[in-house]
């Protein structure tokens, strides 16, 4: 989305994966390998998200300039905090173990749910555009700086309408995405998961204890992910006696939402409405 709004009309961007599919399992088929061979620059999440793309590249022999690594140079968190080793991406051409051995489960790979990381995501995407097309080099600033520019502003109004709620506590019925926005607006972030990956286990005594910790803290809702079948945010929900709320981690769009042409900025303003409403802060 956000290379999509840097070059506008001017370069063709399509989505390498299908409406609704999880990134971290996907599998390429020899149409989407083809379509990475002959793009003029190919835009990943980084390692961490995507373990599939350190083996396509490897297998393309393509040139390092057209790999556009989103993550590099952005500090991951882990389970404890900030992993500063993490600042050091392994390159695109490194084997998938690195990544599935520290990025699936060791490391938090949903960077781009901190608006200030994705002002550098939209920095690398615009400087490997300008790469690729150096006509287009103004063009390609012009609407960076704007997208930056509104990132920023998103920034201001979830600090502005988070700083005052009743509850401070996100209780989420899904896997750990959200650690990154958690941590950035000094939030508490609690998942029954144990781990990053969708494939995370479930700890059963979480779910207990989220139940507990509802009833307790009087939370009005339980969250949980936009793009998932929300079975285990019913139980929750059932046995706390509070409603449900979606949260879209990002991952990737609905079918419908595609064609409607929503994107990422929508998205995450449709995030902020539920969370002020879930956690019942004053100033939205």
């Amino acid at each position: 989305d956000f290379a999509r709004l840097i070059v506008g009309d001017r370069v063709d961007v399509p989505l390498l994966l299908p409406p609704g599919v999880e990134p971290h399992s996907f599998e390429s088929t020899p149409k989407d390998i083809t379509r990475i061979l002959h793009a003029d620059v190919f835009v990943y999440t980084g390692p961490a998200m995507e373990p599939w793309v350190s083996g396509i590249l490897e297998g393309l022999k393509t040139s390092p300039e057209r790999i556009v690594n989103a993550s590099e140079g952005i500090a991951f968190r882990d389970a404890e905090g900030v992993d500063d080793e993490a600042e050091a991406e392994p390159g695109p051409h490194e084997g998938p173990d690195h990544a599935h051995a520290h990025g699936r489960d060791g490391m938090d790979p949903h960077v781009w749910l901190d608006f200030e990381n994705d002002q550098r995501i939209v920095e690398s995407i615009a400087a490997a555009l300008i790469k690729a097309d150096p006509s287009g080099a103004d063009f390609y600033l012009q609407n960076a700086s704007r997208l930056s520019d509104e990132l920023a502003d998103l920034d201001r109004r979830y600090r502005d309408t988070l700083s005052d709620c009743d509850s401070r506590t996100v209780i989420y019925a899904g896997h750990f995405a959200f650690g990154y926005l958690a941590h950035r607006y000094e939030l508490e972030f609690v998942s029954p998961y144990e781990g990053f990956s969708p494939n995370a286990e479930l700890a059963p005594r979480a779910v207990v204890e989220l139940i507990r910790r509802i009833r307790i803290s009087g939370a009005s809702c339980v969250f949980t992910e936009e793009l998932a079948q929300p079975r285990l945010a019913r139980v929750i929900a059932e046995e706390a006696g509070v409603p449900i709320e979606r949260l879209h981690d990002g991952h990737n769009v609905s079918k419908a939402d595609l064609e409607r042409g929503v994107g990422f900025l929508d998205l995450m303003e449709r995030n902020l409405r539920k969370l002020a409403e879930g956690l019942q802060c004053r100033n939205h």
